[in-house]
């Protein structure tokens, strides 16, 4: 029984990807490996690691914000506001 599920599961699968392939290569890196105090973006494979080392909330968001905020959505929210002034 356990056979016919993972056979089943396999070829249901195989048949998602032909139907409605993957949006994005996992190949592709969209984060930049780096780091900055507070924390750090590393691959493991194809997965991206945010690591947070410090325990100020602020600092963690700061890092998280430098390090992956060029890939963040957010220049959707600032493209409907006429000025945007840097953080500091």
């Amino acid at each position: 029984m356990k056979f016919v599920a993972i056979a089943a599961s396999g070829l249901a699968l195989k048949l998602l990807d032909l139907i409605a392939p993957p949006h994005h290569d996992m190949k592709q890196h969209a984060f930049k490996s780096g780091k900055c105090e507070g924390g750090e973006v590393h691959y493991v494979g194809d997965i991206p690691v945010l690591t947070l080392d410090t325990e100020s909330p602020y600092q963690a968001g700061k890092a998280q914000g430098l390090l992956l905020g060029d890939r963040m959505f957010v220049r959707e929210i600032h493209s409907s506001t006429e000025e945007c002034l840097p953080v500091s």
